[in-house]
């Protein structure tokens, strides 16, 4: 589903159509092209053949690349009648702890909001870019080039790092937006058992 979301935030013309079947689709020949190419170079699917590094490469393929082949085709079965106007998104205002926001926002308001979220999408995107070069070309590139093969203690640091990134991430995706929003989701809980015990209370 990556390629649909990404025509779907930067193009007017996806259609519910593509955005709904597409996933699926690459889904169905994703699976199909992995137990293919099983079959057809091992000449028998079981655990291990299924685990292979070929089936498993080309059924992600299939699965990342063919989304290429079946949007253009279900936009063009069925054109989006009504393009989504991303300009309508200046209208979300912006919130920040230390501003009240109101539905009526000024000109001065939405257009601050507008720079405040171009600046934060540039060190955003450099920030994927790094991310992004650091563990395709630095990291891999010169160990596979060196031929170089793992050492215990190497191993075991890369899956102690390997350990920590997941937990950093973990904190910072998973755990650090509950402790943000905790006064927040607490009234809200609130707000849900007062209602539930109105409703009892009724019948």
């Amino acid at each position: 589903a990556v390629i649909p979301v990404i025509v779907t935030l930067l193009s007017t013309k996806q259609n519910k159509l593509a955005v709904c079947l597409t996933p699926l689709l690459g889904l169905i020949c994703s699976i199909i092209s992995w137990l293919l190419t099983t079959k057809y170079f091992f000449e028998k699917i079981n655990i291990q053949t299924t685990g292979s590094n070929l089936s498993m490469l080309i059924g992600n393929l299939v699965a990342l690349l063919s989304p290429c082949l079946f949007i253009p085709l279900l936009n063009l079965i069925k054109p989006n009648e009504n393009p989504y106007d991303f300009v309508s998104m200046r209208r979300i205002a912006l919130i920040e702890d230390d501003l009240i926001n109101t539905n009526n926002s000024t000109i001065v308001e939405i257009e601050r909001a507008i720079i405040y979220l171009k600046d934060n999408s540039r060190f955003i995107c450099f920030l994927a870019i790094g991310i992004t070069i650091c563990f395709i070309i630095i990291w891999p590139w010169p160990m596979f080039a060196s031929s170089y093969i793992f050492s215990e203690t190497f191993f075991i640091c890369w899956i102690c790092f390997g350990i920590i990134w997941l937990l950093i991430s973990f904190s910072i995706v998973g755990i650090y937006p509950i402790i943000q929003h905790f006064q927040t989701i607490k009234s809200i809980f609130r707000l849900i058992y007062f209602d539930i015990k109105t409703f009892l209370q009724r019948d």
